[in-house]
């Protein structure tokens, strides 16, 4: 019960900040206070909705959906910790639909898995660094992206 409470509050705080974002645009002034308290609301939410996953199932069950929210997380992570600038702005709305999606699909997608695994101290630091790099890879190719969408 409550990771589905925690999982509608997630979403509808990460949806709010899509929304927040978009009005900015029109009233960049009127928006602000509400953007950060929805971000932040909505990564601390879903890093406390994933501890709690993790809790449940385990470190040893990391399941494919259950990286793809951890990724989710980190960039929302650095889009968030870059704060008012222009370039995280407006890209923000992008990172926090894909958080959603893995979200969604987190709660909706069964988890079924019979194989147990061991994993060692190095093994659980290598997929963590992996899972950074992984997830700062994918934000530089969004900027990327981005500087050749507003420079074209």
């Amino acid at each position: 019960m409550l990771i589905q409470l925690l999982t509608l509050l997630c979403i509808l705080l990460y949806g709010a900040g899509i929304f927040f974002l978009n009005r900015r645009l029109h009233a960049p002034s009127v928006y602000t206070r509400r953007i950060l308290i929805s971000n932040i609301g909505a990564v601390a939410v879903h890093a406390t909705l994933l501890t709690l996953l993790l809790a449940e199932r385990g470190l040893n069950n990391l399941s494919f959906l259950i990286v793809l929210s951890i990724i989710a997380l980190l960039l929302g992570i650095f889009s968030v910790s870059r704060g008012r600038q222009l370039a995280s702005l407006m890209l923000r709305p992008a990172i926090f639909g894909f958080a959603i999606v893995s979200i969604l699909l987190l709660l909706l997608v069964p988890e079924h898995s019979n194989m147990q695994y061991s994993m060692s101290v190095g093994l659980m630091l290598h997929i963590i660094l992996s899972l950074l790099a992984f997830s700062l890879l994918v934000l530089a190719s969004l900027y990327a992206g981005q500087v050749l969408f507003l420079n074209y």
